[in-house]
């Protein structure tokens, strides 16, 4: 009788133990295991913290339309040179209430240049008017050789405006390759 008694125990002990083990299922089983590994280490965290400190301070310091020291001619370079395979990403002074981005051709008199596809795939107008300008120039329809004038508007939440002109200089794209000790000057189109 303390025979069965003991077995049936000892049964009951490792049912519960089995049952309680199937609580956790596999995923639980993999996260406790990763959370061994996926603690970042002191350094990490200490880097994380110094560059949100830089990215707060930065922002901070940026001088924003309708600051007393704003000036609206620094919003842009003068000129900006980008390859006719390249990609350019221009970004407004934040916290603005509106923004407004124009290409224009000088040698066609002025006229208004419609970007054809912008970095995100669309062609939609609104993209004009979004703090950032982000071209691929093969999709965009500029033309390498060629310069264009970008006007950037923005307008603070005071209805102030502000205004700012660059150049866009659009050039081929030059690769350099020795070649029996001389230097060859080619473009990306001949090779």
């Amino acid at each position: 009788m303390k025979k069965c008694l003991l077995i049936r125990n000892l049964c009951l002990i490792i049912s519960v133990c089995i049952f309680s083990s199937c609580l956790n299922s596999i995923d639980d089983l993999y996260d406790q295991y990763n959370e061994n590994f996926a603690k970042s280490t002191l350094l990490e965290e200490l880097l994380k913290q110094q560059q949100q400190e830089q990215e707060k301070e930065e922002e901070e310091t940026q001088k924003k339309p309708g600051d007393i020291d704003f000036d609206e001619s620094d919003m842009l370079f003068e000129e900006y040179y980008v390859y006719d395979d390249g990609t350019l990403n221009l970004a407004a002074p934040p916290d603005c209430y509106n923004y407004q981005w124009t290409v224009q051709d000088p040698g066609k008199g002025y006229k208004n240049v419609t970007i054809y596809k912008f970095w995100d795939g669309t062609t939609n107008v609104d993209v004009y008017t979004k703090r950032e300008f982000i071209i691929y120039v093969p999709d965009s329809g500029l033309e390498s050789g060629r310069t264009y004038q970008l006007t950037l508007t923005v307008e603070d939440k005071a209805g102030n405006k502000y205004s700012d002109v660059c150049g866009i200089i659009v050039y081929n794209h030059v690769i350099y390759k020795k070649a029996d000790g001389t230097t060859v000057i080619t473009t990306r189109d001949s090779g």
